[in-house]
């Protein structure tokens, strides 16, 4: 059976959706706004979990309704909490950027498509070599609407420079 690790925010509350939703073994990792820093303790305790549990794929999952990413785009009311100001950071550099590349309806998925592009990114650097078998790393946009997860903007799309000719 297939054993998977969700990185989710807490404000979400996506764990009983995703149980109803998956038939695999699911394990559960939340931080706000899936800001965890990726320190040696964190990644140490990411290779201890996958080793143990035999996990085969991870995936960052975030609401399109996320209450930390919300605050960051627009009130910034969270912004002094501790441990969120990278994600404010980045998300309010991509803001900027992506009010040239997209239009309005999509900005906001492009953000976090690119946010969470970028953790995946960072999580891969630290868990290359990890275990013996393949591991999948990906991420998810829940849709409170239409009760879906949606895959986030490929890499492809989600450029973190625009360079014109």
């Amino acid at each position: 059976m297939r054993k998977t690790l969700f990185l989710l925010c807490p404000t979400d509350n996506l764990e009983q959706i995703i149980n109803h939703s998956s038939s695999h073994v699911n394990y559960f990792y939340s931080s706000l706004g899936n800001a965890m820093q990726m320190d040696c303790k964190t990644i140490a305790c990411f290779k201890i979990l996958i080793k143990k549990h035999k996990i085969s794929a991870i995936y960052f999952v975030l609401a399109n309704d996320n209450k930390i990413v919300w605050d960051a785009l627009t009130k910034k009311c969270f912004s002094g909490i501790r441990g969120l100001e990278i994600l404010y950071r980045d998300i309010a550099v991509q803001q900027k950027e992506s009010q040239l590349l997209w239009s309005s309806k999509v900005s906001h998925f492009a953000i976090m498509s690119y946010y969470l592009n970028h953790k995946i990114e960072l999580l891969q650097q630290n868990l290359s070599q990890t275990n013996d078998m393949p591991l999948f790393i990906g991420a998810k946009i829940y849709d409170r609407k239409q009760h879906t997860f949606k895959t986030v903007y490929s890499e492809l799309l989600c450029l973190r420079r625009e360079h014109l000719n």
